[in-house]
């Protein structure tokens, strides 16, 4: 029944893309109060079955073992069937937040993932990129490197609030991501208007300021203007790319700009090639790291990672609901099973065996 439910629901809600839900307990405090209250009730509810049924039994006949159906009520019953309903919902909700889980990490995100590999990198590696990526091509398994100040989705992007490029009166808000010149071929970012990073963008330290096409219809952004975040001068805006999720999917499409301008990138991005042994390559990129600097290793976060793995960690709570729900339904169904047992040696009582012989 479960799986069934679970399926046609699945298909209804499948045309929906994005649901802006709150996983937080501030968020859902509502829901919360209503869980502890609901629990405080099921809890007083199921001790008077006990204290019903024990106060209904005769003393004599209690005394003698002789307890029969005769002394069961409705209450039984109806607690059974809550029991089983609760059972047959934590199925259904473990389910489904499976299945979100699944969505979250495989949904087109707006950029390439295919193949893509990641790893924090310490500051003397960041110092001197172009040393890595000519060890890095060496290894044919390797197709395609590129940086950035930041992992592209991350729920800590650095935020930037400063005037209008035009308008002095109004506040102009955006997350902001360091990338090297390279970052949107190899993302696959497409630019919607104005014109590719060069090298020289690169290596200035005004650079170029490239935003999304939320941030600019939001506030009317153009080619023409430049942004006051720089102590060096004014950074031109360059261009816009199409959206693209930089966070988990409940925050929605907001607003970034990507900043290219001469600085330390401290994670590199790696593209694979299809066939590549990802096990054999990704140990050829930690031991060529290592061996430029030693305190990459000596560091335990800093590995390599697929995309995945990394995407996989900002929905740590979601995967955490899924472990809480089947560990719930396990001590549910154990109890369930341990209650029928010991109903059924309570109602069928082996009856004692009379000596045919012995006079009445």
């Amino acid at each position: 029944m479960a799986f069934f439910i679970q399926k046609y629901a699945g298909t209804l809600l499948s045309k929906y893309e994005h649901v802006n839900a709150e996983n937080t307990l501030n968020g859902n405090y509502i829901i919360g109060t209503l869980s502890v209250d609901i629990a405080c009730l099921a809890a007083v509810i199921a001790t008077l079955y006990p204290a019903l049924h024990i106060t209904s039994i005769s003393p004599a006949l209690a005394i003698r073992g002789r307890i029969t159906s005769n002394h069961d009520n409705v209450l039984r019953y109806i607690l059974i069937g809550c029991q089983i309903a609760a059972s047959l919902a934590t199925i259904i909700g473990t389910t489904f937040i499976s299945l979100n889980n699944n969505f979250l990490i495989t949904r087109d995100m707006g950029f390439n993932r295919n193949n893509l590999y990641v790893t924090q990198v310490t500051q003397k590696i960041s110092q001197n990129p172009e040393d890595i990526e000519n060890l890095l091509r060496q290894n044919a398994a390797i197709t395609d490197i590129t940086w950035a100040s930041n992992p592209i989705v991350n729920i800590s992007n650095d935020m930037r609030t400063e005037n209008h490029p035009v308008n002095d009166n109004e506040r102009f808000e955006y997350n902001v991501l360091n990338v090297s010149p390279n970052f949107f071929e190899f993302m696959g970012l497409e630019l919607v208007e104005g014109d590719y990073p060069t090298e020289t963008d690169g290596e200035s330290n005004i650079g170029a300021a490239y935003f999304n096409v939320n941030a600019r219809n939001r506030y009317n952004l153009t080619t023409e203007m430049s942004i006051n975040d720089n102590p060096h001068g004014k950074r031109p805006i360059k261009g816009f790319v199409n959206d693209f999720n930089f966070l988990p999917l409940q925050y929605g499409i907001q607003q970034i700009g990507l900043i290219v301008n001469k600085q330390n990138y401290f994670f590199l991005y790696l593209r694979f090639a299809p066939d590549a042994d990802v096990a054999a390559t990704k140990k050829y990129v930690e031991t060529t790291l290592n061996d430029y600097d030693p305190v990459y290793t000596s560091i335990s976060e800093l590995e390599v990672q697929s995309f995945t793995q990394q995407q996989e960690q900002l929905y740590d709570a979601e995967k955490k609901c899924v472990g809480m729900y089947n560990h719930i339904h396990s001590h549910h169904h154990n109890y369930l099973s341990d209650r029928y047992i010991r109903h059924s040696d309570v109602r069928h009582p082996t009856p004692p065996q009379r000596d045919r012989h012995t006079p009445r």
